[in-house]
């Protein structure tokens, strides 16, 4: 799958990073499952409506947060402040990983 990988603007310390999708060939479930599977089942799961969407939230615990749903065709990467630059680099690597694979 193709991407495009972009820092939101709107965080100032850069630790919110935006990859769209150029195509929407994987659904929510097989990006879950995708996710899940490259992290080594360490994500906690959750589900929740927000402004009539669903989203789900993939949260590495003191890591990072992965957001699915919040727009089509986007994933939202938030790093925790307490992860260090390899931890950050190591959850953008395996997000990317994930979203050439599906």
């Amino acid at each position: 799958m193709y991407f495009q990988k972009l820092k939101n603007k709107q965080c100032l310390q850069g630790l919110h990073m935006e990859y769209r999708m150029l195509s929407q060939e994987a659904s929510c479930a097989q990006l879950v499952t995708s996710f899940d599977e490259a992290f080594n089942h360490r994500l906690f799961h959750m589900e929740e409506w927000v402004a009539g969407k669903y989203l789900m939230r993939l949260v590495i615990k003191f890591v990072a947060e992965i957001r699915l749903g919040e727009q089509d065709g986007l994933v939202s990467v938030i790093h925790r402040i307490s992860a260090t630059p390899t931890q950050r680099m190591e959850t953008e690597s395996l997000v990317e990983r994930v979203l050439e694979e599906v």
